[in-house]
C-alpha cells in the first residue's frame, strides 16, 4: 500500500492550470508476464518499491494524481503512458502494435473520460498501430517515431485529432520507442544519448522541426535519456531523471539542466521490461 494518499478517478473536470496526472498500480502480474525484448529476471518487490516512489515523486508536485487499478491480465499496464496521448482537452487512444497490450486502454478511458477529456481512437479497423512512448509534445509540436509500435496511419490519425499543432514523423532505427530516445529536460530543451542513434534521430528533428529552438543535451547512457519534465501545481519546473547511483555521469549533466525542482529515482526493475520514467505516466 502507497504510504499517502492520491486520488481514484472521480467525474471532475481539472483546472487546466493543474497538471492531470495519471499513473496505474502495478499488477502482481508484472515480473512474471511483462512483455520485454531481453528475458530477464525481475523482482516484483524491487519494481513495487520503485514505482511507488515513482508516483510518490509526482504526487508531492499535482493535488490531483489520479491512481488507475491495475488489469492482471495486463502486466504492461503500469506503463500507462502507451494508452492514451493527452494534450490540452483531449485525449487520442492509442492502438498498440503489440498484440498483446491491446486491451490495456480501457480503464485509462475511463479514466480520462471521467476528468471530460474529449476522447478519439486510433481505429483499428484502419490497420493503425501507435504506443504512446513514440509521441512526443514539446508544447509547442510534435515529433513521433515510425517504429516497430507505431506505423504511418496511426500517425495520420493523430494529425486529424491535434491539427492544431505541427507533427512531424521521426524514424526509430532500432530502439523500441522514440522516447526510449529523445525527451524533453527542459522548456526548450531535449536530451539524447550520445550514441549512433541518438545522433540520427537529433539529426532528423534538426532537420524537420517548424518551431526550433531547442537545446540539445546529450548523457553518455541510453537509458538516462528519457525523463520526465512537467510543470507542477504552482507553475515551477519539475525534471525527473535516472539517479546517479544507477548512471552518475548522465545524472550529474541532467543535474545542471535548468528546472526548480530536480528528481533522481531509481527504476532497474521496471527498465528490465522495456520501461523507462515516461511510461509511467500520462502528464497534461
Amino acid at each position: 500500500m502507497l504510504p499517502f494518499s492520491i486520488q481514484a478517478a472521480s467525474r471532475q473536470r481539472l483546472p487546466q492550470n493543474m497538471p492531470h496526472i495519471f499513473v496505474r498500480t502495478l499488477p502482481s502480474s508484472f515480473s512474471q508476464g511483462a512483455v520485454r525484448r531481453t528475458p530477464t529476471q525481475i523482482s516484483q518487490e524491487k519494481a513495487q518499491q520503485q514505482h511507488e516512489d515513482y508516483i510518490k515523486a509526482l504526487s508531492e508536485h499535482s493535488d490531483h494524481l489520479i491512481s488507475i487499478e491495475p488489469d492482471e491480465e495486463y502486466p504492461d499496464c503500469v506503463f500507462v503512458e502507451d494508452a492514451a496521448v493527452v494534450v490540452g482537452d483531449k485525449a487520442l487512444m492509442c492502438h498498440s502494435g503489440h498484440a498483446s497490450r491491446q486491451g490495456e486502454g480501457a480503464a485509462v478511458e475511463v479514466a480520462l473520460r471521467d476528468r471530460m477529456f474529449a476522447i478519439f481512437h486510433v481505429s483499428d479497423e484502419a490497420g493503425a498501430r501507435m504506443d504512446g512512448g513514440d509521441v512526443l509534445f514539446t508544447g509547442k509540436e510534435f515529433f513521433v517515431g515510425v517504429s516497430e509500435r507505431t506505423n504511418e496511419k496511426g500517425i495520420q490519425k493523430l494529425r486529424s485529432v491535434f491539427s492544431e499543432y505541427p507533427v512531424h514523423p521521426v524514424g526509430v532505427p532500432s530502439s523500441l520507442h522514440l522516447k526510449s530516445v529523445v525527451t524533453r529536460c527542459g522548456e526548450n530543451s531535449l536530451c539524447f544519448p550520445s550514441t549512433y542513434e541518438g545522433k540520427v534521430m537529433q539529426q532528423h528533428i534538426t532537420a524537420v522541426t517548424e518551431t526550433g529552438g531547442y537545446q540539445y543535451v546529450e548523457v553518455p547512457d541510453a537509458a538516462a535519456a528519457n525523463c520526465v519534465y512537467f510543470k507542477n501545481k504552482d507553475g515551477q519546473s519539475v525534471l525527473v531523471y535516472r539517479c546517479k547511483d544507477e548512471y552518475p555521469a548522465s545524472a550529474s549533466i541532467l543535474a545542471k539542466c535548468k528546472a526548480d525542482h530536480h528528481i533522481e529515482l531509481n527504476n532497474s526493475e521496471l527498465a528490465k521490461a522495456d520501461g523507462a520514467l515516461t511510461c509511467c505516466s500520462i502528464i497534461a
